[in-house]
């Protein structure tokens, strides 16, 4: 048997397996991603201001048309007022120049909840980049405005002077009722185009790509998914980040292709719709699948999905996104924290590190929620969309985690299968070892037998037969002789087939062709020998060989006393017949045949029995001159090895 190839997985990419697997390992990957992910968050919510900028942190604030004055505000001023749907508001801010120089000077915003007018001592500033066309939700936008000298000139007001300027900002409130105003900040274009750049990056940019990277990862984990459909962790995954991506792109796109209205029903739907898909993810992941529930979940959703639809058109739309929908969001989201503390193994790795990815996550929504709610102190940005970095990475983790453990199982069980087969090979080539003797004792027994039958049938019967004519003193010496010949004829051909038992077919009954021509030249008979072999590697075992030899001679021996032939010629071929490949071996001679002598005799039967013996039948008939006696022997299956059969 042949030995198997090794099955050992090896190389770097096991030892990375195998490091994967070790407590500090993972321990070190959990810290790493908190402190990376807590370094973003950071980043995001953080800004430091050059010291040459005036920061504006308090302002005075007028509903356009009314007849009452300013009032003092602190800023960031958020504040909801369904009176004031629609309506514009101005803020009022003064500032002092010190020294102006002849850089230019910007204003920054660092965010409004509608795209602002900004004025400096009455004239409109222009915004660096494009400025939204219709207002997003996501009001922690920056703004920067550019304070040139030209545009003052143009307006009549004169250039820009040390000492008290007034700076306007216009907001226009949404179809809630929502005002929200952040701090501002007056200084060199220089020093505050940075502080624009980080604040876009952070709030607008950074979310963007998160977004996106979302969504190519939920398109690699569906491909994931279609190779192994029976694993639901897969599938829920993908919906959470697609619903995830969609609803973090609600708050960064400049220009919502829908109404304000439909728009918000986009970003709570899809928040509620993760909600519900992190929930399967992690009944799935738990391997707790819970059907009714989740059937229930889904139906549930849908309800409120359609609900917040109808109330879309009613006064209570706003108030229910406002203070009903993110409580509810929020307690879906608690849901999967129960089920990973009842479940069994904690805290496992894994499970914990996805618990402690769902408790970052619902932080930093609950945190998101008090900030669109208005319950949040502070000017703050909303961080929800820097969780999906972290959670990729903790899934990602999960799954090279299991990969790794596959394949050191796989490893484990690879070495147990060659174990396993060496030794079942050794077993199979020892019982092949006790087969093969068992088979060769049984051919030695099988060819003991034969070679006594044989010599009792054809040796002992010419020695009894001679003796009977020694003990009968009538008889003559020649006749004794005679007899005496056949018998050694006899053993003649017992030994041939016993030294050409190796050998082919055609080779082995070669050997007596010396001794047929020999007995018919004696009687004036030519032979004439066609013996090309039904093929090389054809072996009929020396059992066989021996009862073609004395078919043979068994012939020739009537043709030569009965036929008054003058030629006899012997054939061998391979034929295939009905029942497969045969051996035909023909003897015909051109005598007076059958019907000149007696059909059926002793010598004829002998043939026929002989013939039956080696496995084989045997026809004899009368052909066109003469007699045709033809064996046929079934050929064994061809030995691909050239072993003797």
């Amino acid at each position: 048997m042949n030995d198997l190839p090794s099955m050992r997985l090896g190389g770097p990419w096991m030892a990375a397996a195998r490091a994967l697997l070790t407590p500090a390992a993972r321990v070190a990957a959990v810290v790493l991603v908190a402190l990376i992910h807590v370094a973003f968050v950071y980043w995001a919510t953080h800004e430091t201001m050059p010291d040459r900028v005036f920061d504006l942190r308090r302002a005075e604030r007028a509903r356009a048309g009314a007849a009452s004055g300013w009032t003092p505000r602190a800023l960031p001023d958020l504040e909801r007022r369904p009176d004031l749907a629609g309506e514009e508001v101005w803020y009022r801010l003064s500032f002092s120049l010190a020294d102006i120089s002849s850089q230019p000077l910007a204003v920054y915003l660092r965010s409004s909840s509608a795209p602002p007018t900004v004025l400096v001592n009455g004239v409109r500033l222009n915004a660096l980049g494009e400025t939204p066309q219709r207002a997003p939700r996501f009001w922690d936008q920056p703004s920067l405005y550019i304070i040139t000298e030209a545009a003052l000139l143009e307006a009549g007001s004169g250039p820009l002077m040390p000492g008290r300027s007034e700076l306007l900002v216009r907001i226009r409130t949404d179809a809630a009722g929502r005002l929200a105003m952040g701090t501002a900040a007056v200084g060199y274009l220089s020093d505050l185009e940075p502080v624009y750049r980080r604040a876009w990056l952070a709030r607008v940019t950074a979310p963007r790509l998160i977004a996106f990277s979302m969504l190519l990862s939920g398109l690699l984990f569906f491909l994931l998914w279609r190779r192994r459909r029976s694993d639901a962790v897969y599938i829920h995954f993908v919906v959470a980040m697609v619903l995830w991506a969609a609803h973090t792109l609600t708050y960064v796109i400049d220009n919502p292709p829908l109404p304000t209205r439909l728009w918000e029903w986009v970003r709570l739907t899809s928040l509620l719709w993760l909600a519900l898909s992190v929930t399967g993810f992690t009944l799935s992941y738990l391997g707790r699948p819970n059907p009714p529930l989740e059937r229930g979940l889904r139906l549930g959703g849908l309800a409120a999905t359609v609900l917040l639809a109808v109330l879309a058109a009613t006064p209570l739309y706003f108030p229910v996104a406002d203070y009903v929908w993110p409580g509810l969001c929020l307690a879906l989201s608690l849901a999967p924290l129960g089920a990973l503390r009842r479940a069994r193994g904690w805290p496992d790795m894994e499970t914990a590190w996805l618990g402690a990815g769902g408790a970052m996550i619902l932080v930093l929504t609950a945190h998101d929620v008090l900030v669109l709610g208005g319950w949040w102190p502070g000017e703050e940005t909303l961080v929800l969309a820097y969780a999906a970095p972290v959670t990729i990475v903790a899934f990602v983790s999960i799954l090279l985690t299991r990969f790794a453990r596959a394949l050191q199982t796989a490893e484990t069980l690879n070495v147990e299968l060659e174990s396993r087969v060496a030794e079942r090979e050794g077993q199979l080539r020892l019982s092949y070892d006790l087969l093969r003797a068992v088979q060769r004792e049984q051919d030695l027994v099988s060819e003991r037998e034969r070679i006594m039958r044989d010599m009792h049938d054809g040796v002992g019967g010419h020695l009894v037969s001679l003796l009977a004519g020694l003990e009968n003193k009538a008889t003559r010496p020649e006749a004794l002789a005679a007899r005496l010949r056949e018998a050694l004829d006899d053993l003649r051909l017992m030994i041939h087939s016993l030294d050409n038992a190796d050998e082919d077919l055609d080779v082995a009954l070669a050997t007596v062709r010396p001794k047929l021509e020999s007995l018919l030249a004696a009687g004036g008979i030519a032979l004439d020998w066609k013996v090309a072999g039904p093929g090389e590697g054809v072996r009929l075992g020396p059992g066989a060989v021996l009862q073609l030899m004395r078919i043979l001679q068994e012939a020739a021996t009537n043709a030569l006393k009965h036929s008054r032939a003058t030629r006899v010629t012997v054939t061998l071929e391979r034929i295939v017949d009905a029942d497969g490949p045969a051996a035909r071996l023909s003897i015909h001679d051109n005598g007076r045949g059958l019907a000149a002598r007696r059909p059926t005799g002793r010598g004829l039967d002998n043939i026929r029995h002989r013939a039956l013996t080696a496995g084989g039948r045997a026809d004899i008939r009368r052909g066109r001159a003469g007699t045709v006696v033809e064996v046929l022997i079934p050929l064994p299956a061809p030995d691909p090895a050239g072993l003797t059969s």
